[in-house]
């Protein structure tokens, strides 16, 4: 399994959370909030990018891939259009997360909205008969601005 294949199976799962009653354990446990009304996210896009620093926590903008991960699974994806704003929440329609791998460490920048923005340090561990898991990512920094 590739590094990045790893990262996407995270990702779906990270997905399914969104999608259920964890959203707001979540949100609570990232951005210190809990909003009035669930969001009405449609799907999430991801994307790997082609640059990155795991001490200051910097993301490049340049991506190699970007996928559409939603309740069907992980597929390509082009980016056409920025993301959307549920006009009735602090969300997205389209959230993102950008990752960067390098070794072993894993750096994702997650924008669930204008203002919900963080970032996590993860590892991927292997587990044999090569393959690998994306193993606790914590959040190193959040803004609710």
């Amino acid at each position: 399994m590739k590094e990045s294949d790893a990262v996407l199976v995270y990702l779906h799962s990270y997905w399914r959370s969104l999608q259920s009653e964890g959203l707001a354990d979540i949100l609570r446990s990232t951005y210190q909030t809990v909003p009035a009304a669930k969001p009405d996210f449609e799907y999430l896009l991801a994307g790997q990018a082609a640059s990155g620093n795991m001490e200051t926590l910097e993301l490049g903008s340049q991506i190699h891939q970007w996928w559409r991960i939603d309740n069907t699974g992980c597929h390509a994806h082009r980016l056409l259009q920025l993301p959307q704003k549920d006009d009735s929440s602090m969300f997205w329609k389209h959230p993102i997360i950008r990752f960067f791998l390098s070794d072993e460490r894993v750096l994702l920048g997650e924008r669930l909205g204008e203002d919900l923005i963080c970032r996590k340090l993860g590892t991927l561990l292997n587990t044999g008969s090569r393959e690998l898991t994306l193993i606790n990512p914590t959040v190193t920094w959040a803004s609710t601005w």
